[in-house]
């Protein structure tokens, strides 16, 4: 369990610190073309949408530890018994999903919505490759529910942010 919970944060550690890196070319680039802030910003924005979406696809998709012994369980039941703990960490997964996905499609016609049909979408894509793949993973309709709260509040979250930075400006 431990040397799961290592392999993972040391995987989403590799995913962060090229985000990073590349966020930092991107900003060193753009400080010749004082003009370009809006498309820089954007393509930060896509970033690390791409990069929490692997994040997620490194947390949902890679095979469990000790190996797949060819059964997985399947729950289409959303009203079944819900754990408080695996509820919380779905929608913590999806907030970045979320707060990245409105700065994407910040000229939608309402990018909260655009941003949670994102979030919604890779969780139905996640589960549905979670049925079909040998990994030994297990299907759940309420980590669909709760992958599209965290994806809802994430940019509940950034809609409040830019709002009120651009106020300020």
């Amino acid at each position: 369990m431990l040397t799961e919970l290592a392999s993972t944060a040391s995987g989403v550690a590799w995913i962060a610190g090229l985000a990073l890196v590349a966020t930092a070319g991107i900003v060193a680039a753009s400080r010749r073309n004082t003009s370009a802030t809006g498309r820089i910003l954007q393509r930060i924005a896509v970033l690390w949408l791409v990069a929490s979406l692997l994040v997620v696809a490194k947390l949902t998709l890679l095979p469990i530890a000790g190996g797949f012994d060819g059964t997985a369980d399947a729950n289409f039941d959303p009203f079944a018994h819900v754990d408080a703990r695996n509820a919380l960490g779905n929608v913590l997964l999806y907030v970045p999903v979320g707060f990245f996905g409105v700065a994407v499609w910040r000229n939608a016609r309402s990018p909260v919505v655009a941003a949670t049909m994102t979030g919604l979408s890779a969780a139905l894509v996640a589960e549905a490759l979670q049925v079909e793949l040998p990994i030994g993973r297990s299907t759940d309709v309420q980590d669909v529910v709760f992958n599209t709260i965290g994806a809802f509040l994430g940019a509940l979250a950034a809609a409040v942010t830019m709002r009120f930075t651009a106020r300020r400006q």
